[in-house]
């Protein structure tokens, strides 16, 4: 287990509360429903401002320890946005309440899960809502399962992209990584998971 006391600062940043974030009822479900009373390492790739991680956090079993990983630097898409300027902060004043027994990681995901891994630390729950590029989908995937084969993964943003991008990365990549690990990909709304 990480001591979350090292991840987090002495006193709270000085930002307000900020509720803003992206975590569909279905999703939210699909994450209560991944998650049973025997995990006892939870594993969040990317938190934005902390929807998700307070979650995860409400869910999780009495003494399991939560992870997240996130540069806090924001996606692509999120530049410009004047949230990032706080961004790390904001999401720490969101999480405040859960600092005895939240880890964030603040450093990408493919570092984080190594780090995590060097650690000798095994999730068994993973949600992944980082990057949403196709790359970035499966290298995230294929490192939890490379690293932690029975892990349970629940992943967001199904429906990424649409128009704008009719390739939908972030399926694509669920598929593909479905078929090289043998696992049985679902779907509902915007939320996929491996059964």
């Amino acid at each position: 287990m990480l001591s979350p006391a090292k991840f987090w600062p002495k006193e709270k940043p000085d930002v307000p509360r900020d509720p803003h974030g992206w975590f569909a009822p279905c999703v939210a479900e699909r994450v209560r429903a991944a998650i049973s009373k025997d995990m006892t390492v939870l594993l969040e790739l990317g938190a934005w401002m902390g929807m998700s991680t307070r979650f995860i956090c409400d869910h999780a079993p009495e003494g399991a320890q939560i992870i997240t990983v996130d540069t806090w630097k924001g996606s692509v898409e999120h530049q410009g946005d004047v949230r990032l300027e706080t961004l790390y902060e904001t999401f720490l004043v969101n999480c405040w309440d859960y600092k005895d027994r939240l880890a964030p990681l603040r450093m990408t995901t493919q570092e984080g899960m190594k780090f995590i891994r060097m650690q000798g630390i095994e999730p068994q729950f993973v949600f992944i809502d980082a990057d949403h590029s196709y790359e970035g989908v499966c290298a995230d995937i294929q490192t939890a399962l490379d690293f932690w084969p029975n892990i349970k993964i629940v992943g967001d943003d199904w429906a990424y992209g649409g128009a704008e991008d009719p390739a939908y990365p972030v399926r694509k990549a669920a598929i593909e990584m479905a078929g090289k690990y043998d696992k049985h990909l679902m779907h509902h709304s915007n939320a996929w998971w491996y059964a």
